[in-house]
């Protein structure tokens, strides 16, 4: 139904497509695994991808990708649409959706046609992404606000090992603790978009997050006590989910002096995990 009317209203069409990311599915049935809510999220995308291959590979046609750039609401409800529509194509095992997201990817003429194609392009990596992380690169390394968003995509990809590509990451040139933007670049996505990564139950996510932000407090508390924030949807996981953000946020409580501020949130957030 979203399909057949989303010429009329393609804004109206994205929104019906996207499906409710980890997040919202964890505050609406607070108490499941996060991974296991991933994983069905995935299943179902996968078929939705399957069944409605051709309705989908047809709505990309209402998009011309290649067309002068506007800002009037149905300019960016086509575009909306133009990338909800990748997403599910990617989501499916039909080799076509990566092939539809590299050729989106490489005639945007626009950041947001081009972040659509890249994050399509993440759900399943491999070479392929990492070329058009490549090509991406290449053409924004001296555009630092560019970057944050090529950063942001990386931390979020579910694909591959996150925990290597976070360290990866880390260590990058163009990565530093002196750029608040960078930082939250990097943290953010991962913690809110990359739900298996972030919620292993052994805890080694949310461990990575907790050595960023004892490395973060030292330098700049406020910053640091925002990224405190980001542990906050530990407290609507499983149990095994929850005694493991215990013991890191408690490690990191106890393991060295934090700001005021840092140590605030952080006692908050470690109260709301019961």
């Amino acid at each position: 139904h979203a399909l057949a009317g989303a010429a009329a209203d393609p804004a109206y069409a994205a929104l019906l497509l996207t499906l409710p990311d980890v997040g919202e599915l964890m505050q609406l049935e607070p108490g499941h695994k996060p991974a296991v809510l991933a994983a069905a999220r995935a299943k179902l995308k996968s078929h939705l991808s399957s069944a409605l291959d051709a309705q989908l590979q047809a709505v990309l046609g209402l998009h011309d990708r290649t067309g002068t750039f506007s800002p009037d609401a149905a300019s960016a409800g086509r575009r909306a649409l133009h990338a909800a529509v990748l997403d599910l194509l990617c989501s499916g095992e039909a080799v076509h959706g990566q092939e539809l997201a590299v050729q989106a990817f490489a005639q945007a003429t626009n950041m947001t046609d081009t972040m659509a194609a890249l994050s399509a392009l993440s759900i399943r990596g491999g070479e392929t992404f990492n070329e058009a992380l490549a090509r991406f690169e290449a053409r924004w390394s001296g555009t630092p606000l560019v970057m944050d968003k090529w950063f942001a995509v990386r931390a979020a990809a579910p694909s591959g090992d996150p925990l290597a590509t976070m360290a990866a990451l880390r260590q990058h040139p163009a990565f530093t603790l002196a750029n608040p933007n960078r930082v939250r670049a990097l943290a953010a996505p991962f913690a809110l978009r990359n739900p298996v990564a972030f919620h292993r139950e052994d805890g080694e996510g949310y461990a990575l997050l907790a050595r960023l932000i004892a490395e973060v407090d030292a330098r700049n508390p406020a910053l640091a006590a925002t990224l405190c924030k980001l542990m906050e949807s530990t407290g609507l996981a499983h149990a095994d989910n929850r005694a493991a953000a215990t013991r890191v946020l408690d490690g990191l409580a106890s393991g060295r002096e934090l700001s005021p501020n840092t140590s605030e949130i952080l006692s908050k957030v470690r109260d709301g995990l019961g």
